[in-house]
């Protein structure tokens, strides 16, 4: 299938067409995949294909150095037998662009070998799972870009080595109150995205709110949202927020209708991220105050929750680090949240040193006395279901002397 490829001199938007045989049945939804000869290059791109012959008319495609495929719905009736569709990234991404489809070379010949499929599903089911796909691309590259990355000199969390509880499906079957109660959870939330923004899967997770709760988790949303955009506003920038905005524009639903399983689906995914990137700001804008206003060296001294960032082991989980809090500090009066036997302890010990005897016991000790769960969301590489693996007792949240 011939595709010359024009470059629009004024907006730097490379335009692709593609003719479509003749023998195209209008009964069945035409596919466009572009295949890569050669591997994108390192880093993230992201693609704003428009054309009046896709449905919907716009669709993102967020391609990595792993991108194999990308795969763009067609309308199923279209007289049209040519489709005109315009390729653009951000002004500073043009050239990479550019090295995308056509090796960085002039000419008309593509680096992505476009070829036309049809499918036998509806077109509306067809685009609302493409719109998912979309999604998660989007919500990876929002992730990457507003919370903290991994860096050499951080621990390492082996998630895989840890105690969970058993795995479960989310889905249209998951109950209505473990829906609730994780739509609430204050748990930390990552997300493991496998191969489902790496190739052209397309992803068809839903779930199967009712009414009250769909409304809950919408205004949920609402309500993060606005938050986070103030909070991103300040500590990254414009860019982040036009992210944000195409995923609640990916992830809206009506407000008088019931949204469909894969609306309400992409609503809780967003809903999660930005409760976990929210929680992220709220801990580092807490240790910059606690900076900025040092306590006395003898305050500092005392047992309390300290942050401790590790980074995870995949990096195709998202945010990349988990702050999980350690306790540090001495024990010794006034000992808060502590225990006579700790209390009882100390006041041995303190008599033993005051008449310079040996102390044979051992002194209390600033541990973790509570906890907080780690939520794992894993999409399959098959794009056809969702797990939610609940790690227990991972986040320090609070300290004592014991």
């Amino acid at each position: 299938m011939p595709a010359p490829v024009s470059e629009d001199a004024e907006s730097g938007s490379l335009r692709l067409t593609f003719d479509l045989p003749p023998s195209a049945s209008p009964a069945l939804t035409p596919l466009l995949l572009l295949a890569f000869e050669s591997r994108p290059a390192a880093g993230n791109l992201r693609v704003t294909f428009s054309s009046r012959s896709l449905q919907p008319d716009k669709q993102t495609a967020c391609v990595s150095a792993e991108t194999l495929y990308v795969i763009l719905s067609g309308k199923t009736s279209n007289a049209d037998r040519t489709w005109r569709i315009s390729a653009e990234a951000a002004p500073d991404m043009k050239q990479r662009l550019k090295e995308l489809l056509i090796g960085g070379k002039p000419g008309s010949v593509l680096n992505a070998v476009p070829l036309l499929l049809f499918s036998g599903e509806t077109g509306s089911d067809t685009r609302v799972a493409w719109q998912t796909s979309s999604f998660l691309c989007e919500l990876k590259q929002f992730l990457a870009g507003v919370t903290p990355h991994s860096h050499p000199e951080s621990p390492l969390l082996q998630l895989s080595s840890l105690q969970s509880l058993p795995p479960l499906a989310l889905g249209r079957s998951t109950s209505e109150a473990t829906l609730a109660a994780l739509i609430h959870s204050p748990s930390l939330t990552v997300l493991s995205f496998g191969g489902c923004c790496s190739s052209s899967q397309v992803h068809r997770g839903e779930l199967a709110l009712p009414p009250p709760l769909s409304e809950e988790l919408r205004q949920k949303l609402e309500q993060t949202v606005t938050h986070i955009t103030e909070v991103i506003r300040e500590e990254v920038g414009d860019e982040a927020i036009r992210r944000l905005g195409r995923l609640v524009e990916l992830s809206a639903f009506p407000r008088k209708d019931l949204a469909t399983g894969q609306s309400q689906y992409r609503a809780f995914l967003l809903l999660k991220a930005l409760q976990t990137v929210s929680r992220t700001y709220t801990v580092k804008r807490g240790l910059r105050a606690i900076r900025a206003n040092a306590d006395t060296p003898a305050r500092q001294k005392h047992c309390r929750l300290r942050s401790f960032t590790m980074s995870l082991e995949r990096h195709a989980i998202d945010p990349s680090t988990a702050d999980i809090n350690n306790c540090q500090g001495v024990c010794s009066f006034p000992m808060a949240n502590t225990t006579n036997h700790a209390v009882l302890l100390n006041s041995y010990i303190d008599n033993k040193r005051a008449a310079n005897e040996a102390v044979d016991q051992r002194a209390p000790c600033c541990v973790p006395v509570a906890y907080e769960d780690l939520d794992m969301v894993l999409l399959d590489e098959a794009g056809t279901g969702t797990e939610l693996r609940t790690l227990t007792d991972v986040v320090v949240k609070e300290c004592g002397c014991r």
